[in-house]
């Protein structure tokens, strides 16, 4: 179990990494070639440990896509940072599906906080039910 928390973490720092560079990329502040280059060789090297033969890659990106990435990468962030959405919109469902509604939603809510696996999650994940709770 630890060795696959271990796992998530580096992939998560990878993946906030690539975030990043994406953001910048969409922002045209780093060039498109550094990177596909960036990218492809830490696929490689994963594809070498893992032989998955799953691949990312950001030439398959095309400009609506681009644009559709960062509209989501605003909409987590801004749930994530702004509990109060998120926390009315369980409320407002929630009255009308009953229980089976409130699996579903802790592991939507647990997976958009990433578990709260870092400190920066947690922190966001506790205010997300101190807001819960002193709301609803």
């Amino acid at each position: 179990m630890v060795k696959h928390i271990r796992e998530n973490i580096t992939r998560e720092a990878e993946l906030n990494e690539l975030d990043i560079k994406i953001a910048l990329l969409v922002k045209n502040q780093i060039s498109l070639e550094e990177v596909v280059h960036l990218t492809s060789k830490r696929i490689r090297e994963k594809e070498g440990e893992e032989n998955h033969g799953n691949s990312f890659s950001l030439k398959a990106l095309d400009k609506e896509s681009r644009a559709r990435l960062e509209l989501y990468q605003n909409l987590f962030y801004l749930l994530q940072t702004q509990p109060i959405y998120l926390a009315k919109t369980m409320f407002s469902i929630n009255k009308k599906s009953g229980s089976a509604f409130n699996k579903t939603m802790e592991g939507v809510v647990l997976a958009l906080y990433g578990y709260a696996q870092n400190t920066r999650e947690e922190y966001l994940l506790l205010n997300f039910i101190k807001v819960k709770k002193s709301h609803f």
